[in-house]
């Protein structure tokens, strides 16, 4: 967390760089702001979240999508 967590995210792009890796993408949110987005979806029509690899809009899945969307995040997954 903190300045020592945003020098660990840049050495860790550095590194994945450096060693011929060409993209990388971050979900920059927490549990409560998908939670927020379940309870007033119009609100958050453009939030979008990786899933296996594609981008999804969150408000497009179902409920149970959302729900284990959810709980992965909450558990830092």
């Amino acid at each position: 967390a903190g300045g020592d967590g945003l020098d660990a995210l840049v050495a860790l792009i550095r590194s994945f760089v450096d060693k011929g890796g060409y993209a990388v993408q971050f979900n920059v949110f927490d549990a409560e702001t998908l939670r927020d987005a379940q309870r007033f979806p119009e609100r958050y029509s453009t939030l979008q979240v990786r899933v296996t690899g594609w981008s999804v809009y969150f408000t497009c899945l179902s409920k149970k999508e959302q729900d284990l969307y959810i709980a992965r995040v909450a558990h830092g997954l």
